[in-house]
């Protein structure tokens, strides 16, 4: 992992966090001037960015810029503090006494799993319309909608 900086030719907008560091010619000539050849000739933003080099063992190959040049090293820092947490907890692991074992998922449930156990449940009773047969006899039309609610607006609070 490296960070560092890079000198871009900006050819659309600039953003507002970038560190303008001059301006060079769409079409340039050796001497640094524009090329007169060229109608369509203007000149463009050169601008400074962060970039950020991540690489693995396994060959992945990853470049990140980002338009404030601190961003790009910040991130750096905050992964080599990742990988310093990660290392530190591996190392811990290794030296453990004992192992803890999580109990089989078929004898108790995660407690994540918890929520979503009770949320399917009362959809399940809902959806089941078990709920009907605790309704008293005269109720059991309305909630099929047999009946409508203008049918009962004379008995209905206004």
């Amino acid at each position: 992992m490296q960070a560092g900086l890079i000198r871009f030719t900006e050819d659309g907008v600039v953003p507002r966090d970038a560190r303008l560091l001059g301006t060079t010619w769409r079409f340039v000539n050796k001497d640094g001037g524009p090329d007169r050849r060229f109608a369509n000739n203007y000149q463009l933003p050169v601008v400074s960015y962060g970039t950020l080099e991540l690489t693995s063992r396994s060959g992945l190959r990853m470049s990140i810029q980002t338009s404030n040049e601190s961003l790009a090293s910040g991130a750096a820092q905050l992964l080599r503090l990742i990988q310093a947490a990660i290392r530190d907890l591996e190392s811990r692991a290794a030296i453990s006494p004992r192992p803890t074992t999580l109990p089989p998922f078929e004898d108790d449930p995660p407690p994540l799993l918890l929520p979503t156990l009770a949320l399917i449940r009362s959809a399940h009773a809902a959806l089941s319309f078990s709920w009907l047969s605790s309704l008293p006899a005269w109720a059991v039309p309305i909630a099929w909608g047999l009946v409508s609610r203008s049918s009962l607006s004379r008995f209905l609070p206004s």
